[in-house]
């Protein structure tokens, strides 16, 4: 069962089903497979029908967040080659075209239009 399915759930509960079944703290796993505490001292505040709505929020707003670094790295990387003002007027398609180039590579046109150093030859392997 997914951290979103699990967590949901907590909100459908009635008080003594979410305090007979349920033994949860401020905390959550990461993807990384380490353990975010939710606020100050997490791991001691017992998740409760008073307060589990801050516990659901501050769950999905842990995992929402966690890889918000890596994708601000993405981010300017791909700002390098595309202007990010432009990326909303591009498709997922031609956004990749952009990046990866295309897929096919003419290799007689490549041949055609390559110049070799002196004392290097085109090699044609069969």
């Amino acid at each position: 069962m997914s951290t979103y399915t699990t967590v949901r759930g907590f909100l459908e509960y009635d008080e003594k089903t979410l305090q007979d079944t349920i033994d949860e703290t401020f905390v959550t796993p990461l993807s990384d497979k380490s353990v975010a505490e939710l606020k100050e001292n997490g791991s001691q505040i017992k998740v409760t029908f008073a307060n589990r709505n801050e516990y659901v929020n501050r769950v999905f707003n842990a995992r929402l967040h966690e890889h918000d670094i890596q994708i601000e790295s993405i981010r300017r990387g791909i700002g390098k080659v595309v202007p990010i003002q432009l990326l909303q007027l591009l498709s997922w398609q031609e956004l990749e075209l952009l990046i990866c180039g295309v897929k096919y590579v003419d290799i007689d046109m490549l041949r055609r239009y390559t110049t070799y150093a002196s004392g290097v030859d085109a090699i044609v392997i069969m």
